[in-house]
């Protein structure tokens, strides 16, 4: 893209400043260096065809301008964020970036965009993009891909925007596409997309930021819907409907003769053309009470009559019978009554009726073993070490992912350049997947939560935690026996706050059995 016309100088202003360039018809190139003083020396040099341009000692004359600058981590991340972005649209250009002796990137020049695009945020994620294609007949060209549902983020890091092949941060972009999505994602979840705009000069003005990274629309409300418009037929056409052998195949214990119906009579024969009954209606409460697990586990139920021991005389017939000892569902504290269709806990406490979100409950439970276990829990080794790996946008924060899940307890180790290996978790963890916290954590790194400061680190930290806790804990929907549902209540109770899951959400919500009367006309 070239430089603006006072880059170059602003640059040269504040470094050792070096640059070498040769036309292709010349037979040398020219060397232009910058001195401390500010004087240039222009002599002639050997090098090939094209630019280079040295910066060293960035800010080495402005030492209070210097100490603005962050870790060489950050600023590594930065400057592999910048590169990655403008490599994302021009597949036909190689990029290579090194960090010292490391090879941070090492992309080839692609005659296919997505090939890029797997380079760059990798395979796991080019294998889940469909493509985006304006069918014409518009002013603006709209190219790219976009992920399927099933791909999203935490965050909007993901969603890379471009005009002209130019990248920039445009709002109403990335707006577009979050809301052509809605309904789609689970809440508080981004979509993954690469999205270039071809415009005609007169329609965007991209100088509206110092470093190119805004642009500004002449019509943005019609470029939106028509973003918008395309993202949501890209979609539709992506869908694929299963082979005819899968919607044919019956399950196991399934019927292997299928039942007859008024339009495929049994006998292979042409369908009749009557139209099918109506099915039965059915009381509904009759068929509420044939809903298996609408309140699974009672609450109160009569133990099992035992036989009397030898020696001791039966109970006579008038006499009251002997206290009973408390069914599993009686706690101390609270009144197990049940669970609903959909999982969730029903207990008596406290003249309120509480329903507990189960998940919540076990993630605030989970949170604080872990937290409480520090760097150095119980472990559980792995059979097999669970290998993450790294796209090129993933590498910069390669270190501070090691370091942030050693600090939460995994077994974390350097396995080769671009992949770390699990090989053991915290105990409370069992169960849970590593590499989904890993990948958790790196999208919190990618988000901008990383730095040097203690507060930084320390939610670093807590969101490895809560990563954790929430894929080790039970899934909404388990079904609980009533001693089991007893014994996760109790141990939950234990504990000093158990109001709200790491993630702020509430564990469990109280109706006052005064308003349960009062609605009920009592």
């Amino acid at each position: 893209y070239g430089f603006r016309g006072e880059a170059l100088a602003s640059i040269a202003a504040v470094s050792r400043f070096t640059m070498t360039s040769r036309r292709r018809e010349l037979d040398e190139a020219s060397l232009l260096r910058v001195l401390d003083t500010g004087r240039k020396q222009v002599q002639p040099a050997g090098a090939p065809p094209g630019t280079t341009v040295l910066v060293e000692d960035l800010f080495f004359s402005f030492p209070a301008r210097r100490k603005f600058l962050r870790s060489e981590r950050s600023e590594t991340a930065s400057v592999v964020s910048v590169v990655l972005r403008t490599a994302l649209f021009r597949p036909d250009v190689s990029f290579t970036l090194r960090s010292g002796a490391r090879s941070l990137l090492d992309l080839d020049a692609r005659t296919d965009p997505l090939d890029r695009v797997s380079d760059c945020l990798g395979p796991e994620v080019a294998s889940a993009l469909v493509p985006l294609e304006t069918s014409g007949g518009h002013v603006a060209r709209i190219s790219g891909f976009i992920g399927l549902p099933s791909l999203h983020r935490h965050n909007r890091t993901s969603i890379f925007t471009a005009v002209g092949r130019r990248p920039v941060e445009s709002r109403e972009l990335i707006n577009a596409v979050i809301i052509a999505y809605r309904g789609l994602l689970p809440d508080r979840r981004f979509p993954v997309a690469v999205i270039s705009v071809d415009l005609p000069p007169q329609y965007v003005d991209i100088n509206v930021h110092p470093a190119k990274k805004e642009a500004r629309f002449r019509d943005p409300d019609s470029l939106t819907r028509l973003l918008r418009r395309e993202i949501s037929i890209a979609l539709f056409s992506s869908r694929r409907e299963p082979p005819a052998s899968s919607l044919s195949a019956a399950p196991d214990d399934a019927p292997s003769v299928p039942a007859a119906s008024p339009h495929h009579p049994p006998g292979g024969g042409a369908p009749e053309s009557t139209p099918p009954a109506p099915p039965p209606v059915e009381s509904p409460v009759r068929t509420a009470a044939r809903r298996p697990g609408l309140w699974h586990g009672a609450a109160r139920f009569s133990p099992p009559a035992q036989a009397p021991a030898a020696g001791e005389r039966p109970p006579s017939p008038g006499s009251p019978p002997p206290p009973a000892s408390p069914p599993p569902s009686v706690s101390a504290d609270f009144l197990y009554i049940g669970q609903t269709s959909e999982g969730y806990l029903v207990v008596e406490v406290a003249g309120s009726l509480r329903i507990v979100d189960p998940h919540a409950l076990h993630e605030r439970v989970i949170y604080e073993k872990l937290r409480k276990s520090g760097s150095r829990p119980e472990l559980l080794h792995l059979l097999f070490p669970a290998v993450v790996s790294l796209s090129a946008s993933e590498l910069p924060h390669k270190e501070a992912l090691i370091d942030v899940l050693r600090s939460v307890g995994f077994g974390v180790d350097d396995f080769g350049p671009s992949d770390v290996s699990i090989s053991s978790v915290p105990s409370a963890f069992e169960g849970g997947d590593p590499a989904l916290v890993a990948r958790d954590v790196l999208d919190a790194l990618a988000s901008g939560s990383s730095g040097d400061a203690p507060a930084a680190a320390s939610r670093l930290r807590d969101a490895a935690l809560a990563s954790a806790a929430c894929r080790a804990a039970v899934k909404l929907g388990r079904r609980f026996s009533a001693q089991e549902a007893v014994d996760f209540l109790q141990s939950a109770s234990r504990l000093a706050s158990v109001q709200v899951c790491p993630h702020g959400r509430p564990t469990s919500v109280d109706i006052d059995m005064v308003s349960i009367k009062g609605r009920l006309s009592r």
